[in-house]
């Protein structure tokens, strides 16, 4: 028989972590609803794994050339075959996956490829892409892995050029192409955040009844854990120290002193995240306004414009270490 999955495909900062850990949280009401959230491939409450192993281990990913796979092995992708054989026994007809790393998939097809005959539903939230782009530098130069050294200028003038991590109407046509656009679901990150991430994603896969549904919500604290950001001047200082070779161990050190020091600007009242000087966040923005303006005639035509204009004041891009020295300093000597 075949069954409903649902994926969740991000974007990136627009909320996919809360979803995740909301999910995660809840599997066991979800599934006395008919929702079963799998256990497999999970990193960090989303199915991390699950994407990885095929945007990393098997390179197919937006960023990589000729990445084009015509037979999909199940016994190459050893995380999808115990998918499969989990989603064939789960006892419910409706299966949810969530990853964020999905949007950098190149090959949608791989995923009913590799599940079989399913009906499949694809959710998307998106954000508006200044501020989209300013978080993912941001992850870039945190994750440890990664240690991103390449200024915001430099970066965010390759990423115009290319268009292929902000160029939200690309990924909708690329998912769309395989499963049908009706089977698209958009959602505006900004518009979510409203009326609460959480129950607007349970509306999108079919669960309406989120006041009654006894669900474990996110206490604040770890909703704002997940929203967590270094300050402009923090994320500056590391992406200095991302220029030497740091151990894994000094370095999680030092961005923990990072995150003490943004903490403390934020009690200050003189936190700020902003990366982008005004100018370049209109290139951002301009880049794909025909884009924009296509997608939500498409997919959002009761929306006058797809996203929230830019502040009419213009953002003051902080990089001055002067004041993070002293402070992280005393954070990095005490730990």
């Amino acid at each position: 028989m075949n069954k409903t999955i649902y994926i969740h495909i991000g974007t990136h900062n627009a909320g996919t972590k809360i979803i995740q850990h909301f999910l995660n949280a809840n599997r066991g009401r979800l599934m006395e609803l008919g929702y079963d959230y799998p256990d497999v491939g999970i990193g960090e409450g989303g199915h991390q794994r699950l994407s990885a192993e095929l945007v990393r281990q098997h390179e197919l990913s937006i960023f990589k050339k000729g990445t084009k796979v015509l037979n999909y092995e199940i016994g190459k992708f050893a995380r999808w075959s115990k998918l499969k054989k989990h989603i064939v026994a789960s006892n419910s007809s409706k299966i949810v996956l969530s990853s964020d790393e999905f949007e950098w998939l190149s090959v949608p097809e791989a995923i009913p490829a590799l599940l079989g005959q399913n009906d499949y539903e694809i959710v998307v939230y998106l954000r508006r892409q200044d501020v989209y782009l300013e978080s993912l530098y941001q992850l870039f130069v945190t994750n440890n892995q990664r240690r991103m050294k390449t200024t915001i200028e430099r970066w965010s003038e390759r990423v115009l050029s290319r268009l292929q991590y902000h160029d939200y109407l690309r990924l909708i046509e690329r998912w769309g192409a395989i499963f049908g656009k009706e089977k698209i679901s958009v959602a505006v990150f900004e518009d979510e955040l409203e009326k609460g991430l959480e129950k607007g994603f349970l509306g999108r896969i079919g669960i309406q009844s989120f006041e009654e549904g006894n669900f474990d919500t996110l206490n604040e604290d770890l909703f704002l854990a997940q929203g967590q950001m270094l300050d402009s001047r923090c994320l500056e200082f590391l992406r200095l120290c991302n220029t030497k070779s740091f151990s894994g161990e000094k370095r999680n050190a030092i961005l923990s002193a990072l995150l003490n020091v943004s903490r403390e600007f934020k009690e200050q009242g003189i936190f700020s995240k902003a990366l982008f000087t005004q100018k370049r966040r209109r290139e951002v923005l301009d880049s794909v306004a025909n884009s924009n303006n296509k997608l939500r005639e498409q997919y959002l035509p009761h929306k006058a414009k797809l996203f929230p204009d830019i502040e009419s004041k213009p953002t003051e891009v902080k990089k001055a270490l002067k004041r993070v020295v002293p402070l992280f300093m005393s954070y990095y000597e005490s730990d």
